[in-house]
Formats: structure tokens, C-alpha cells, sequence
């Protein structure tokens, strides 16, 4: 665990250079009290994902749990992501 934290802690991912040759499209789901990865992170990742042409859909959630939100409030999860699942599933309906 001690490891994992240290390399969250000093991981840097280089945007938007890390998606340049991404080609999924993207659903991204913050929490508004969550300090350890506040909304403000998961905007910089969707401007970086938009400065490449990838499709991106971010959605702040507005919750009281702070990072543990994402255990904690999954209907309000949900639909976002069976939303991002049906997209995926129509592109992919598409291409055949």
C-alpha cells in the first residue's frame, strides 16, 4: 500500500501529450468534496483530452463523502456510466 500511495503521489501524467494517439472516447466522474482528487484535476484532464479531438464527457458529482465518494454514492454513478456504456456500444454498432 505504502508503495502504491508514493507512486500516486509522485506520478505526473504529461498532458495532453499522453493522448495524442488515444482513440476511445472518455466519461470522466468527480466528486465535489473529494480533496485528493478534486473536480479541478479531472477538468485539466478533459481540456487535455479536447486539446487531442477526443470525445469527453465529465460530470462533477456533488456529494459529502469526499474520496470515498466513489464507494459510497453509486446511484448517482450509475447512470452516467450505463450513458457512457450505451454510447460505446452504438459506436461500436456502428463501425460493423
Amino acid at each position: 500500500y505504502l508503495v502504491m500511495s508514493r507512486a500516486l503521489t509522485y506520478f505526473d501524467l504529461p498532458l495532453p501529450d499522453a493522448f495524442a494517439g488515444a482513440r476511445a472516447a472518455y466519461t470522466l466522474l468527480s466528486f465535489s468534496s473529494d480533496w485528493m482528487y478534486p473536480p479541478a484535476d479531472a477538468q485539466e484532464l478533459e481540456q487535455a483530452l479536447r486539446a487531442v479531438g477526443r470525445e469527453v464527457e465529465h460530470v462533477c458529482l456533488e456529494t459529502t463523502y469526499g474520496h470515498d465518494s466513489f464507494l459510497l454514492e453509486e446511484a448517482a454513478q450509475a447512470p452516467h456510466i450505463s450513458a457512457a456504456l450505451e454510447r460505446a456500444l452504438e459506436r461500436r454498432r456502428a463501425r460493423v
